[in-house]
């Protein structure tokens, strides 16, 4: 896996889900201002606070249709059932969209990594492929605990 950082603005996202991953995802993609289409019959309270708050997310609580694949650049399929994962991702790659299928590790175009936003300039991102989250949470609490006030002073040394 190569780690990029991609500007999302504008850039459509499909998540797939209404719990607590896509609660998570959905926040980082508004972050970083992409547009997001979230297709679940049950969501978080979290999630309906987001969709008042921003217009970048539409939630249709309904079961997924193949139909809402279309015109999205990033597929995120994150429900509780494992097949309809697997089913959801198959049809993205069919589509050649970059997909990511919360349930199989081994079936992701891309994963989300741990980030830590330093200031305005620095973010550093930390991933183990999708094979840890915790240890990736881990080290980000760490950073963001004991090395980010040295960080910000060595960046200032060498602006």
């Amino acid at each position: 896996m190569l780690n990029l950082n991609i500007n999302l603005t504008s850039k459509k996202w499909l998540i797939v889900g209404g719990g607590k991953v896509a609660t998570r995802r959905v926040k980082k993609i508004l972050d970083e201002m992409g547009e997001v289409k979230l297709v679940s019959p049950k969501i978080t309270t979290t999630l309906e606070r987001l969709e008042e708050k921003n217009k970048n997310l539409k939630i249709i609580k309904r079961k997924f249709r193949k139909s809402d694949i279309e015109k999205q650049d990033f597929i995120l399929a994150c429900t509780d059932d494992k097949k309809i994962n697997k089913d959801i991702a198959a049809y993205g790659k069919s589509k050649k969209i970059f997909v990511c299928n919360a349930s199989d590790k081994e079936d992701n175009d891309f994963f989300f990594t741990s980030t830590v936003n330093v200031n305005k300039d620095i973010k550093i991102n930390f991933s183990t492929n999708g094979k840890n989250a915790s240890f990736t949470k881990l080290i980000r609490m760490t950073l963001e605990k004991d090395l980010k006030k040295r960080i910000i002073e060595l960046y200032k040394k060498v602006k």
